[in-house]
């Protein structure tokens, strides 16, 4: 084999690395070149240093004109720990001559600067994105990792609830007002607390604004995989969206759908200064601490309506699948005393889907309390034959034989519960009475699937006196 020709070779290799050195010192300019001379944010610049030209009339705006600077421009602001460039490259917002440019050198829309000037609150704390970006896919970010992207025009409004009384906003933010207002109507509060306020079996919504795209299950979502899509898409169809989800479904139209959207973002547990709260979130703030206490009705659509509705009848919930019991029915009222009534609203029913509503659980007041339960009672009296001395001494076994017999199909074989209430429940065992566990076995629930079983009812496993009270001291045995 012939020897190779080793200077040859040697010469070879010097060349070729010659020319990648110099391949690389070109790449090297390139990259240099358009870094300083055409990056996005200076193009931006200079196209806007031209229209300033364009525009100058008069001595004023030349002056203005010769004033501008292609550098990166940002705020700081230490306060809110904002670092933004957001106005590099959206230099007019502030100029009325840009009124009617395009993006991004339009000007900002209404009088929104005029009170939250960027120098003193930068862009990111009502806009989010990536402020410190000087190219525009960086910052609106929503194709890299960033946990805030940019958020789309229909869900900025929830940044101005996020600061300010969501009932105090319609005239500048009408979908972050119209979204409080939904909150509030459709009972939220029953399954979720809010600032301390709000029941147990969702999850308490005061940082919900904050939370993070990989938190959620994008599985199903059907349009853009952004934070704020998700709970439009969630809200429309919960089951659909998180699998065995518990939450009712309200069939929320787009419309709502994105107005409740836009107030449940606003929730960011944001810890904002004090010189940076407006007057009308005090007042909120200080009558959410001192709320007065509201009318009962309002109180039980507030708080009670998504799970009982109107509370006269009893019904089938096909997400929890089990029958919601009555709460407004005269045939329970008649029989269930105020601090039965009181007792069951404030420590709940642990272990079911009912909440404790006490201060220090569900967050009311013992005067808001009674003003439900004076609601639940309406104008039913107390049944005149309801004696609550009545103290039950039957046979606890022959007792159990008729609870299997008549009893366990909807309570359950230990009283824990199926589609009727759970017996064996704590609270029901302290808060219920022999004579209101008797009355309720003789007369049963009109309205409800609970049949009377006392001799002149119309049931078909009628019941005498004596068998009665076995079946009530039974039921005391399950606890």
């Amino acid at each position: 084999m012939e020897k190779p020709d080793m200077e040859v070779v040697d010469r070879r290799i010097k060349w070729a690395l010659l020319a990648v050195s110099l391949l690389t010192l070109v790449f090297l300019a390139i990259a240099a070149v358009q870094e300083n001379l055409l990056a996005e944010w200076r193009m931006v610049r200079g196209r806007y240093a031209r229209m300033l030209r364009e525009k100058a009339t008069d001595d004023a705006a030349r002056e203005i004109a010769r004033q501008f600077e292609n550098r990166i421009v940002q705020n700081v602001i230490p306060a809110l720990n904002i670092t933004d460039r957001c106005i590099t490259c959206h230099p007019g917002i502030d100029d009325p001559r840009m009124a009617d440019q395009k993006q991004p050198y339009r000007m900002h829309p209404g009088d929104y600067l005029e009170k939250h000037p960027p120098e003193q609150y930068g862009c990111t704390i009502c806009h989010q994105g990536q402020g410190r970006a000087t190219v525009f896919a960086d910052a609106k970010a929503t194709d890299v990792h960033w946990d805030y992207p940019l958020l789309p025009r229909e869900f900025a409004q929830s940044s101005c609830a996020m600061c300010h009384a969501p009932d105090a906003i319609r005239e500048y933010a009408p979908l972050a007002a119209r979204g409080h207002e939904l909150f509030v109507e459709k009972g939220c509060y029953a399954c979720h607390k809010v600032a301390g306020v709000g029941g147990a079996m969702g999850l308490p919504l005061d940082t919900v604004g904050v939370k993070k795209k990989a938190a959620l299950p994008f599985a199903y979502i059907e349009g853009e995989h952004t934070i704020a899509n998700w709970h439009v898409e969630h809200l429309m169809d919960p089951q659909k969206i998180v699998a065995g989800s518990t939450m009712k479904n309200f069939n929320f139209t787009y419309d709502e759908a994105l107005a409740l959207t836009n107030y449940i973002l606003s929730l960011r547990g944001f810890e904002i200064p004090m010189n940076y709260i407006p007057k009308d979130r005090i007042e909120y703030e200080y009558h959410k601490a001192f709320r007065k206490a509201l009318p009962g009705e309002e109180l039980y659509k507030r708080y009670c309506y998504a799970c009982h509705q109107d509370g006269l009848t009893s019904h089938y919930d096909p997400i929890l699948k089990r029958y919601i019991p009555t709460v407004r029915n005269p045939a329970f009222t008649a029989i269930a005393t105020d601090d039965f009534l009181k007792k069951n609203i404030e420590k709940g029913r642990p272990g079911r889907d009912m909440p404790a509503w006490e201060e220090q659980a569900g967050g009311l007041r013992e005067d808001e309390i009674l003003s439900i339960v004076a609601y639940l009672r309406g104008d039913t009296p107390m049944s005149p034959d309801y004696d609550e001395r009545y103290r039950a001494a039957g046979n606890p076994e022959r007792g159990a034989f008729l609870y299997e017999r008549n009893c366990s199909g909807c309570h359950g074989e230990t009283g824990r519960g199926m589609q009727a209430p759970a017996l064996a429940n704590r609270v029901f065992q302290e808060t219920a009475t022999d004579a209101y566990i008797k009355a309720t076995i003789e007369r049963g629930r009109h309205g409800t699937t609970m049949t009377g079983f006392a001799q002149d009812s119309p049931s078909f496993a009628a019941l005498t006196n004596k068998e009665i009270e076995d079946l009530v001291t039974f039921v005391r045995t399950l606890q």
